[in-house]
């Protein structure tokens, strides 16, 4: 899922674009499918928390922070540059 969202919204996405995750936001708690409890490494719910991050990022850091929302399930971020 990372490397995914990296090379995907980082390289081909253009800026006023979304992307949207909407796999895999329930089911990397589930141990079945290779998931665990919050704060398991390299899961689509770590990648949308440090999105979260970047939201705020004006009040730690002078740069213009990604639009995104979260729902159940379901993550939309607009790439703003």
């Amino acid at each position: 899922m990372c490397i995914s969202f990296s090379v995907l919204f980082g390289l081909y996405l253009k800026p006023g674009r979304i992307y949207t995750i909407d796999e895999d936001l329930a089911t990397v708690y589930q141990a079945e499918y290779g998931g665990g409890k919050p704060g398991t490494p390299n899961t689509s719910v770590e990648l949308v928390k440090s999105l979260v991050d970047d939201v705020h990022r004006a009040y730690w850091e002078d740069s213009p922070p990604p639009i995104a929302e979260i729902h159940d399930q379901l993550a939309i971020i607009r790439k703003t540059l």
